[in-house]
Protein backbone atom coordinates (compact mmCIF):
# COMPACT_ATOMS: atom_id res chain seq x y z
CA UNK A 1 0.00 0.00 0.00
CA UNK A 2 2.84 2.38 0.86
CA UNK A 3 4.43 1.80 -2.57
CA UNK A 4 1.16 2.58 -4.35
CA UNK A 5 0.75 5.79 -2.34
CA UNK A 6 4.32 6.89 -3.09
CA UNK A 7 3.87 6.09 -6.77
CA UNK A 8 0.61 8.06 -6.89
CA UNK A 9 2.21 11.07 -5.22
CA UNK A 10 5.19 10.99 -7.58
CA UNK A 11 2.86 10.92 -10.59
CA UNK A 12 0.92 13.90 -9.24
CA UNK A 13 4.09 15.86 -8.46
CA UNK A 14 5.62 15.13 -11.85
CA UNK A 15 2.42 16.46 -13.47
CA UNK A 16 2.85 19.74 -11.59
CA UNK A 17 6.50 20.00 -12.56
CA UNK A 18 5.70 19.46 -16.24
CA UNK A 19 3.23 22.34 -16.24
CA UNK A 20 5.81 24.90 -15.08
CA UNK A 21 8.25 24.57 -17.99
CA UNK A 22 9.69 27.92 -19.02
CA UNK A 23 9.55 28.26 -22.81
CA UNK A 24 10.81 31.86 -22.89
CA UNK A 25 14.39 31.22 -24.05
CA UNK A 26 13.51 28.69 -26.73
CA UNK A 27 10.71 30.95 -27.99
CA UNK A 28 13.06 33.91 -28.33
CA UNK A 29 15.79 31.75 -29.88
CA UNK A 30 13.33 30.39 -32.46
CA UNK A 31 13.62 33.74 -34.25
CA UNK A 32 17.32 33.34 -35.17
CA UNK A 33 17.44 33.20 -38.95
CA UNK A 34 13.84 34.45 -39.17
CA UNK A 35 12.44 37.58 -40.71
CA UNK A 36 12.27 40.85 -38.75
CA UNK A 37 9.09 41.65 -40.71
CA UNK A 38 7.47 38.45 -39.42
CA UNK A 39 8.70 39.25 -35.90
CA UNK A 40 6.89 42.59 -35.91
CA UNK A 41 3.77 40.97 -37.39
CA UNK A 42 3.76 38.36 -34.61
CA UNK A 43 4.91 40.48 -31.66
CA UNK A 44 3.60 43.90 -32.64
CA UNK A 45 5.64 47.09 -32.73
CA UNK A 46 8.72 46.92 -30.49
CA UNK A 47 9.09 49.09 -27.42
CA UNK A 48 12.35 50.35 -28.90
CA UNK A 49 13.82 50.06 -32.40
CA UNK A 50 17.44 51.08 -32.66
CA UNK A 51 19.92 51.26 -35.52
CA UNK A 52 23.30 50.22 -34.13
CA UNK A 53 26.81 50.72 -35.53
CA UNK A 54 27.29 48.52 -38.55
CA UNK A 55 23.75 49.14 -39.82
CA UNK A 56 21.98 46.37 -37.93
CA UNK A 57 18.61 47.03 -36.28
CA UNK A 58 17.72 46.04 -32.73
CA UNK A 59 14.10 45.31 -31.85
CA UNK A 60 13.57 45.51 -28.10
CA UNK A 61 10.45 44.17 -26.38
CA UNK A 62 10.02 44.61 -22.65
CA UNK A 63 7.67 42.74 -20.37
CA UNK A 64 6.83 43.14 -16.74
CA UNK A 65 5.70 40.04 -14.93
CA UNK A 66 4.61 41.49 -11.60
CA UNK A 67 2.94 44.83 -11.05
CA UNK A 68 1.72 46.54 -7.93
CA UNK A 69 0.63 49.69 -9.79
CA UNK A 70 0.27 50.77 -13.39
CA UNK A 71 3.77 51.85 -14.39
CA UNK A 72 4.67 53.20 -17.82
CA UNK A 73 4.47 50.53 -20.51
CA UNK A 74 8.19 50.73 -21.21
CA UNK A 75 10.98 52.36 -19.24
CA UNK A 76 13.32 54.74 -21.01
CA UNK A 77 16.30 52.64 -22.03
CA UNK A 78 19.78 53.13 -23.38
CA UNK A 79 22.16 50.80 -25.14
CA UNK A 80 25.69 50.21 -23.98
CA UNK A 81 28.10 47.78 -25.57
CA UNK A 82 29.96 45.07 -23.70
CA UNK A 83 33.74 44.64 -24.26
CA UNK A 84 33.00 42.01 -26.93
CA UNK A 85 30.70 44.41 -28.80
CA UNK A 86 27.33 42.93 -27.81
CA UNK A 87 24.56 45.39 -27.00
CA UNK A 88 23.43 45.64 -23.38
CA UNK A 89 20.13 47.35 -22.50
CA UNK A 90 20.14 49.59 -19.44
CA UNK A 91 17.34 51.64 -17.85
CA UNK A 92 18.08 55.37 -18.03
CA UNK A 93 17.79 58.31 -15.67
CA UNK A 94 17.36 56.31 -12.46
CA UNK A 95 14.06 54.80 -13.60
CA UNK A 96 12.57 52.38 -11.09
CA UNK A 97 9.77 49.91 -11.79
CA UNK A 98 6.51 50.93 -10.09
CA UNK A 99 8.01 54.26 -9.12
CA UNK A 100 10.14 52.46 -6.54
CA UNK A 101 7.03 51.22 -4.68
CA UNK A 102 7.59 47.51 -5.08
CA UNK A 103 9.13 44.74 -7.09
CA UNK A 104 8.45 44.57 -10.80
CA UNK A 105 10.82 42.20 -12.60
CA UNK A 106 11.52 43.40 -16.09
CA UNK A 107 12.53 41.26 -18.99
CA UNK A 108 13.84 42.44 -22.31
CA UNK A 109 13.76 40.29 -25.43
CA UNK A 110 16.23 41.72 -27.92
CA UNK A 111 16.36 40.74 -31.58
CA UNK A 112 19.15 41.97 -33.84
CA UNK A 113 18.52 41.97 -37.58
CA UNK A 114 21.01 42.58 -40.35
CA UNK A 115 20.30 45.17 -43.09
CA UNK A 116 18.50 42.45 -45.12
CA UNK A 117 15.98 42.00 -42.29
CA UNK A 118 17.22 38.60 -41.14
CA UNK A 119 17.47 38.12 -37.37
CA UNK A 120 21.06 37.20 -36.64
CA UNK A 121 21.14 37.38 -32.85
CA UNK A 122 18.71 37.13 -29.96
CA UNK A 123 19.28 38.06 -26.35
CA UNK A 124 17.30 37.97 -23.12
CA UNK A 125 18.07 40.37 -20.32
CA UNK A 126 16.53 41.02 -16.95
CA UNK A 127 14.42 39.21 -14.42
CA UNK A 128 10.96 37.75 -14.73
CA UNK A 129 11.56 36.17 -18.14
CA UNK A 130 8.90 33.49 -18.16
CA UNK A 131 6.79 32.06 -20.95
CA UNK A 132 4.47 29.09 -20.69
CA UNK A 133 3.02 26.93 -23.45
CA UNK A 134 0.55 29.63 -24.52
CA UNK A 135 3.38 32.16 -24.84
CA UNK A 136 5.41 29.72 -26.94
CA UNK A 137 2.43 28.95 -29.18
CA UNK A 138 1.64 32.64 -29.73
CA UNK A 139 5.16 34.09 -29.98
CA UNK A 140 7.37 31.42 -31.57
CA UNK A 141 8.66 31.96 -35.08
CA UNK A 142 5.97 30.49 -37.38
CA UNK A 143 8.69 29.63 -39.90
CA UNK A 144 10.05 27.10 -37.38
CA UNK A 145 6.83 25.46 -36.13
Amino acid sequence: MRIITCFGLSVLLSGCAASTVNYYTQTIDSWRGGSAKNLVQGWGLPDQKLIIPGGNTMYVYSTQSFRLTNPPASPPIGVNFSPNGRPVIVPMNGWQPNGGRGPAPLCWAIFEANPKGVIIRTQIQGAGCYGGENFAAAKSNPERK
